[in-house]
């Protein structure tokens, strides 16, 4: 007896034998090993690599009740892209959104779409502190430790920042462990040139290899 895990390759063909036929102890075996070889394919193929996209209507986290009282909030209206909002360019500055994956995913990229001109209130130039994006790791008591060192909005102009973009961090392999929470942070501008209530999350996106 032993035990086969499969290569990943998808079999066209089983053989299994009929009731006349003379059976070979081998041909059970062979059957087995590629409806297990099918199997593997299909989890890898259909279920193995994905994207997807974290509720942001409901994992932020912000302070107070009126947008611009409070460091993020959470608007949509007929005219503006909806999503959390950087009320205040002062204190703490961060946004969290919780990651569901079960233990023994790896994580291999982590998208945040941000636009800097959110109701149309814009910039003089470039912020001096530009928003970055992190990826933080809680255990059971209660400890926080970052897992995914600060990527910086590379916009390179006032229009690239103040229109629809990307910040990306990609080539990662993060696996989750059990037990533990994990959170992609956005952290909003600061410094000279920030402007309050410009900065807009409008997406989290994660790209994962389920165990």
């Amino acid at each position: 007896m032993f035990e086969y895990t499969g290569d990943e390759a998808f079999r066209t063909s089983v053989s299994i034998p009929e009731g006349v036929d003379t059976v070979d102890i081998a041909v059970p075996a062979i059957s087995l090993q590629r409806l297990q070889d099918n199997a593997q394919y299909l989890k890898r193929h259909l279920m193995g690599t994905s994207s997807i996209e974290l509720p942001i209507a409901k994992c932020g986290v912000s302070q107070g009740t009126t947008l611009g009282q409070e460091r993020w909030g959470y608007d949509v209206t007929s005219s503006n892209p909806g999503g959390w909002v950087q009320g205040s360019i002062t204190g703490n500055l961060r946004v969290h959104f919780e990651l569901d994956a079960p233990a023994g995913t790896t994580i291999t990229s982590v998208s945040a779409n941000v636009m800097g001109a959110w109701a149309s209130n814009v910039h003089a130039a470039l912020p001096a502190s530009m928003p970055q994006l992190t990826m933080q790791e809680i255990d059971s008591g209660g400890n926080a430790s970052t897992i995914l060192s600060a990527v910086t909005d590379s916009s390179a102009t006032k229009a690239a920042y103040e229109a629809s973009h990307s910040i990306d961090a990609t080539g990662l392999s993060i696996t989750t462990v059990a037990g533990r929470r994990y959170f992609v942070t956005v952290t909003g501008e600061s410094g000279a040139n920030s402007v309050a209530q410009a900065l807009v999350v409008r997406g989290i996106s994660v790209a994962k290899t389920d165990p």
